[in-house]
C-alpha cells in the first residue's frame, strides 16, 4: 500500500501556502493568550495561586480548559480540513481520473486521511512546550498529559474518519463539510440527554436502547466530563479514558472498512441512472415544480439549482430535520403554554411589583422536573419572564451558529465556482458585479432558512404570549436582517480575494469567531463597564440584549436596572447605555455592510481580473471624433 503520493501532495501544498507555519504560530499564540487570560481571571477572582495546593488546582483547571478548547477545535477544524478531500475532487471533476488510476480504494481513502492527521499532529505538537510548562509549574502527573494527548488524537481520528466517509457519498465539498459537522455533533451530544430523558418518557424502550446509548456515550468525549461531574460515573478516570479510546478505535476501523468498500460504488451511484428509481425520486427529487427563471437568473440559480444527493443522505437529513423541529416545538411548548396562561390573567402588561430573575435557570428547572418528577417541586412566579430567559439563551446560541454558517457558506461561494470550472463562464457573461455579489450573498442566507424560520416562529410565539415586548421584537428582527447582510458581505468579499477554500473560510470566520466570543466578558467581569463596552462588537450578545420584556421596559422607564441586566450592569444608567448601544450597533452594522458591499461591487472587475473598457475623458473623445463641417455648424 503506497500512501506516499497523497501525503507528499498535501505536504507540498501546506509548505507552499505556508499553512504549516501559520498553524503552529496560531496555535502557540492562542495557547499563550489563553494561559495569560487564565492568570488574569485567577488574580481578578482573588483565588489562591501562591501555595502548592493552589498552584496545582490552577494548573489542573488550566489543563482541563485547554483540553476542552482543543476538543472544540477538533470539532470545528477536522471536518473542514478532511471532508472536502474526496468531495472536492468530485467538484473539480478530477475524481474520475483518480479512480481510473492504479490506486486502490484503500490507498485513496487512507492516503488523504493520513495526510490530514499529520497536519493535525503538526499543530498539536506545537502545544507540547506550553503543556510541559504547565506540568512543571503545577505538578501535574506526566501520565495525565500523555493520556490527554491520546484522547485528543483518538477523537480527532474518529471525526476525520466520519468526515472521509461523508465525503465519499457527498456531491460537493460544502455539503460534505456541513454533514460531517452535523453527524459529529450528533455522535457527541445525542447519547447523554437521550440516556437521561428516555426512561422518563418511554420506559418501555429504555431497556432496549439504553445499552446502545451507554456504548455511544462511552465512546464520546462527553464520557470523561460526565464522569468528573459525577453524573454518569463509570469507574476511575483512567478506565473511562481507556474505554473511550478503545471504542473509538473500533469505530475508526469499522467506518474505514465501510468507506473503502463503498468508495467506487458510491462514486458510481452519484451519476448512475439507477438512482432515478421511483423511491429515490420521491426521497431526493423535488416535491414542487421549479418556477420559471424570470429576469433574475442568478438568484434563481442560487435558490433552485441544487445538486441532488444520494438516497441515504437524503433520508438521514430529513429524519434529522423532523427530529430537530419536533424537539424544538416540544421544548418551546413547555414554556409557551404557562406563559400564555399567565397572559390570560395579567394581559399585555408588566407583572406587578419588582420582578427578579428566577434562582434556577428555567431550562435546568424543566430538565430536573422531567428527570425527577414528583421529587422536586418548583414554584414559578413569572412564567412569561422565564420564557423570555429561555428565548434569550437559545437565540444567543443560534446567533453564534448563524455567524459560522452564513459567513462560512458565503466564503465558499466563489471558490466552489472556480473548483467546478464554471467561474470563467459566469464572468464572461454580461452580468454585472452587483448581480453576482447579490446572488452569492442571498444564496448564503438561503441555506440557513430552516433554522432561521424556526427561530422566527419562536420569537413570534414570545411576542404573542407577552414574553417579549414589541420594541424588543422589532429590535431583534432588525438585528437579524442587518446581521445577515453583514455576514454574507464579509464571506463573499473573502471568497473573491482568497485562493482556496481554507483561506477564504479562515479570513471570514476567524475574526467573527473572536469578536463573537467577546460577548462572554460581561458575565466573566460583572458590573465592569469596560466589559459591557467590549461586548458591543459581539453579535450574539447584542441579540441576547435586544429581547426586552415588559418588565425590562418598565424598569428602564423608572430608572431601575432591568431584571435581565442585573447580572452584568451595576445601575440603571449603565442599563440605558446598554440599550442605547443596541440602536448604535444596528446603525454601525448597516454602515459597515453598505461600505463592504459597495467596495466589492466597485472593485469587482479589478479583483477577478475581468477586462473593463476604461472611461475616456472628454478631451480624448474629442480627439477621436472629428469636428463637424462648417456648413453643418452654420445650419
Amino acid at each position: 500500500m503506497d500512501l506516499a503520493p497523497f501525503i507528499r501532495r498535501e505536504h507540498i501544498k501546506a509548505v507552499r501556502r505556508g499553512e504549516a507555519w501559520k498553524s503552529r504560530g496560531w496555535t502557540i499564540a492562542f495557547g499563550g493568550i489563553f494561559i495569560a487570560g487564565h492568570f488574569v481571571l485567577w488574580d481578578w477572582s482573588s483565588m489562591d495561586r501562591l501555595s502548592v495546593g493552589g498552584a496545582q488546582k490552577f494548573a489542573l483547571q488550566l489543563f482541563a480548559s485547554l483540553m476542552a478548547v482543543q476538543a472544540l477545535g477538533i470539532l470545528g477544524g477536522i471536518p473542514v480540513m478532511v471532508a472536502p478531500m474526496i468531495a472536492g475532487e468530485r467538484d473539480r471533476k478530477s475524481l474520475d481520473a483518480v479512480l481510473a488510476s492504479s490506486f486502490t480504494s484503500a490507498e485513496m481513502v487512507l492516503g488523504p486521511l493520513c495526510a490530514a492527521m499529520l497536519r493535525y499532529l503538526d499543530g498539536l505538537v506545537a502545544m507540547v512546550p506550553l503543556s510541559v510548562l504547565i506540568m512543571i509549574a503545577g505538578g501535574i502527573d506526566p501520565a495525565l498529559l500523555i493520556v490527554g494527548a491520546l484522547a485528543l488524537f483518538s477523537t480527532a481520528l474518529v471525526i476525520a474518519t466520519i468526515s472521509i466517509f461523508i465525503s465519499i457519498h457527498a456531491r460537493t465539498g460544502p455539503k460534505a463539510t456541513s454533514s460531517a459537522v452535523g453527524y459529529s455533533i450528533f455522535w457527541i451530544a445525542f447519547p447523554f440527554p437521550t440516556l437521561i430523558l428516555l426512561p422518563r418518557f418511554y420506559p418501555q424502550f429504555a431497556s432496549w436502547v439504553s445499552p446502545v446509548l451507554r456504548v455511544m456515550l462511552d465512546s464520546s468525549p462527553l464520557a470523561p466530563l460526565t464522569h468528573l461531574a459525577g453524573i454518569v460515573p463509570r469507574g476511575t478516570l483512567a478506565e473511562v479514558l481507556a474505554r473511550m479510546i478503545g471504542y473509538q478505535a473500533i469505530m475508526t476501523v469499522t467506518i474505514l472498512a465501510l468507506a473503502i468498500f463503498q468508495l467506487r460504488k458510491a462514486s458510481r451511484a452519484v451519476y448512475d441512472a439507477e438512482g432515478r428509481s421511483i423511491l429515490k425520486r420521491l426521497l431526493s427529487g423535488r416535491w414542487r415544480k421549479r418556477p420559471p427563471c424570470g429576469d433574475d437568473p442568478l438568484i434563481w440559480r442560487e435558490l433552485y439549482s441544487v445538486r441532488r444527493r444520494t438516497g441515504i443522505l437524503v433520508i438521514i437529513d430529513r429524519i434529522a430535520t423532523l427530529t430537530w423541529i419536533g424537539c424544538f416545538v416540544y421544548a418551546t411548548s413547555l414554556f409557551a403554554i404557562p406563559a400564555f396562561n399567565d397572559l390570560l390573567k395579567t394581559g399585555y402588561t408588566a407583572s406587578p411589583g419588582h420582578v427578579t430573575l428566577p434562582d434556577l435557570n428555567p431550562m435546568a428547572r424543566v430538565l430536573v422536573q422531567k428527570v425527577s418528577p414528583g421529587t422536586v417541586n418548583f414554584t414559578v412566579d413569572h412564567p412569561r419572564l422565564e420564557f423570555n430567559v429561555m428565548i434569550r439563551q437559545l437565540t444567543g446560541v443560534f446567533e453564534f451558529v448563524l455567524v459560522l454558517m452564513i459567513a462560512g457558506v458565503a466564503a465558499e461561494g466563489v471558490i466552489i465556482e472556480r473548483e467546478r470550472d464554471t467561474w470563467l463562464g459566469l464572468i464572461a457573461t454580461p452580468v454585472s458585479g452587483w448581480e453576482i455579489v447579490r446572488a452569492k450573498m442571498f444564496g448564503a442566507f438561503w441555506t440557513t432558512r430552516t433554522v432561521t424560520i424556526s427561530f422566527l416562529a419562536l420569537w413570534i410565539t414570545g411576542l404573542v404570549t407577552g414574553a417579549v415586548h414589541p420594541i424588543g421584537f422589532l429590535a431583534v428582527v432588525a438585528e437579524l436582517i442587518v446581521t445577515c447582510w453583514l455576514l454574507s458581505a464579509i464571506g463573499v468579499m473573502a471568497s473573491l480575494r482568497a485562493r482556496d477554500r481554507s483561506q477564504a473560510t479562515s479570513r471570514a470566520v476567524g475574526p467573527l469567531l473572536i469578536l463573537s466570543s467577546l460577548g462572554i466578558l460581561p458575565w466573566m467581569f460583572p458590573g465592569i463597564a469596560a466589559a459591557v463596552f467590549a461586548s458591543f462588537v459581539s453579535i450574539p450578545f447584542q441579540m441576547w440584549a435586544s429581547f426586552l420584556s415588559y418588565e425590562d421596559v418598565r424598569a428602564l422607564v423608572e430608572g431601575r436596572t432591568p431584571p435581565q441586566y442585573t447580572t452584568i450592569v451595576s445601575n440603571g444608567r449603565h442599563a440605558w447605555i446598554l440599550v442605547g448601544s443596541l440602536l448604535t450597533n444596528i446603525g454601525c452594522i448597516i454602515a459597515l455592510a453598505f461600505v463592504i458591499t459597495r467596495h466589492m461591487v466597485r472593485t469587482f472587475d479589478a479583483v477577478i481580473g475581468r477586462p473593463v473598457q476604461p472611461k475616456q475623458p472628454p478631451q480624448a473623445i474629442a480627439e477621436i471624433v472629428p469636428p463637424a463641417p462648417k456648413f453643418a455648424q452654420a445650419s
